[in-house]
């Protein structure tokens, strides 16, 4: 259906919901060279998991939860004080076993591809699935920027110059925002004195999808080629586009994710 109302259905009654775990299988995760008993865990928020219509949230966002020997509840990584790395118990009470996520295994997978399996992992709690949200949301991908370098950008309206850029449609009928995985930032320095360098690293599906983001680039903020350097009211911006899969641990291991600007069109509103 075009509309994914049905398959929408299937999902909630599948039990699909954020922290949903299962074992790699044909259909997702199978070819990812995963330890045997690892699990994929789902991060996405549960109004978006069985949301219609599906390009309104085309993807889940999964992590993948590797077995640990043992749990330890005043380890760093278990309340929340390691930005990449969380240990939860996952299992029904009596067959509990510890599980480490690594911010940077994740995953995204078209929603389409659930429809046709159940989650058949261990359980997760309604109090560890509040955990696991408040680890990703608090201590990794809510990112500040310094107010004033905010108030930098807002002197040329960048983020909504960026916003258009993004809502554009793409050559596939898309959105250009709908080619985009994540976005990336650096910054320098961090107070409020300035004056800034930003760098963004917007990461996209494909080589094609690359070249075509950055002439939409180009023309929306008149840049002579990629990389050149925008100068925003105090703010030094140059954006980078990358394909992908070109990202390794190491090129993104100093860059934070800007959230706000990963949900910049199409995919937060009815389509």
């Amino acid at each position: 259906m075009a509309s994914f109302e049905e398959e929408a259905t299937q999902l909630l009654k599948a039990g699909w919901q954020q922290c949903s775990t299962f074992y790699p299988n044909e259909k997702v995760g199978g070819d990812l060279g995963l330890p045997e008993d690892a699990i994929l865990l789902v991060l996405t928020q549960a109004c978006s998991v069985v949301s219609s219509p599906l390009k309104r949230d085309p993807v889940m966002e999964l992590i993948v939860g590797t077995k640990l020997p043992k749990f330890n509840p005043k380890a760093p990584e278990t309340r929340g004080g390691n930005a990449r790395k969380f240990h939860v118990e996952l299992g029904a009470e009596g067959n509990r076993a510890a599980y480490e996520l690594d911010i940077y295994q994740r995953h995204f997978i078209p929603r389409s591809l659930f429809v046709d399996f159940a989650p058949n992992g261990p359980t997760c709690s309604d109090e560890d699935a509040t955990r696991v949200g408040n680890w990703v949301g608090r201590f990794y991908t809510r990112t500040a920027f310094p107010n004033a370098l905010v108030e930098g950008l807002r002197t040329e309206d960048f983020q909504k110059r960026l916003e258009a850029a993004l809502s554009e449609k793409a050559k596939n009928g898309e959105t250009m925002h709908e080619q985009v995985r994540v976005i990336f930032g650096a910054w320098s320095p961090n107070d409020e004195t300035g004056p800034y360098t930003l760098d963004l690293h917007i990461a996209v599906r494909s080589i094609d999808a690359a070249d075509e983001l950055n002439g939409v680039l180009k023309n929306a903020f008149g840049i002579a080629y990629p990389e050149d350097k925008l100068t925003i009211g105090c703010v030094d911006v140059t954006i980078y586009v990358h394909e992908a899969s070109t990202l390794t641990l190491d090129s993104v291991e100093n860059l934070r994710r800007i959230t706000d600007w990963d949900l910049l069109s199409g995919l937060k509103e009815e389509a």
